[in-house]
């Protein structure tokens, strides 16, 4: 399994235990981001990695206070490319959101990711005033390929 497909399954479960999410709403949340992902499969993951103990994931469970970065992505999902970015908290590089819609630029992405991060009531100490600014994004290419 790859590095990303496990990070994606780490914040799905984090969204399911520490936010009290349905799978369901997991589902909606990720077809708002763009990713169209069936509650079933959502299901099937956690509960692969639910008896893993990797030290990721405790960091996932545990995340409280951090400061983030964005990265602008090219991934392939079902065969799909998708132009996107990913929230990475800084110091344990853990993805804290993700949002993969066309024609978004890195500004509404950053705006985006302030408005959801704060929402769920997540504590952020920013460096800055502004978590990111476009010259701090960098493009590396990722791949999720998941089966349904």
């Amino acid at each position: 399994m790859k590095k990303t497909d496990t990070d994606l399954i780490f914040l799905c479960e984090h969204w399911h235990t520490h936010h009290k999410l349905t799978l369901r709403d997991i589902e909606t949340t990720l077809k708002v981001r763009g990713l169209n992902v069936d509650h079933t499969s959502i299901g099937r993951w956690i509960k692969k990695n639910k008896g893993s103990n990797n030290s990721k994931r405790q960091h996932y469970l545990d995340l409280k206070n951090f400061h983030y970065k964005i990265h602008e992505v090219m991934i392939q999902f079902n065969g799909e490319k998708r132009k996107g970015y990913l929230a990475i908290e800084t110091s344990k590089e853990l993805l804290l959101d993700l949002l993969f819609i066309d024609h978004l630029n890195p500004l509404e992405a950053t705006y985006f990711f302030s408005k959801t991060i704060t929402d769920n009531k997540l504590i952020i100490s920013p460096k800055n005033d502004h978590p990111c600014t476009p010259s701090d994004l960098q493009t590396p290419t990722i791949t999720l390929a998941y089966n349904n």
